[in-house]
């Protein structure tokens, strides 16, 4: 069995050799505990409101967000793309990855 060489306090170990593969990895890792963690709680809120005799599916398609509504999601979406891309040690790239999802959005 292959060991792991220990690393200094503070220092991460690297699985892999070619750079920024661990920081992705770990990034995706991230992403799909937040993605776990809400799938969990959407699933859990709709049953609750099943059992109160409320189907909000239709509702929920059919919603219009307010400006103030949209400010609050981008502002969430922010703080998790900011937690996801933490991984990758040069903030000038999640600056750029940043700045490359507000272009989407506008486009969209």
């Amino acid at each position: 069995m292959r060991r792991i060489p220990r690393k200094r306090r503070g220092e991460r170990n690297r699985f892999f050799q070619a750079e920024g593969v661990d920081e992705l990895l770990s990034a995706l890792l991230r992403l799909s505990a937040e993605v776990s963690a809400l799938k969990d709680r959407v699933y859990i809120a709709e049953k609750v409101l099943e059992q109160q005799g409320l189907n909000v599916s239709d509702a929920i398609e059919a919603y219009e967000l307010s400006a103030e509504q949209e400010a609050e999601l981008a502002a969430n979406r922010q703080r998790m793309i900011e937690t996801v891309l933490a991984q990758f040690d040069n903030s000038s790239d999640v600056d750029d990855m940043t700045d490359e999802n507000s272009k989407i959005e506008a486009a969209a």
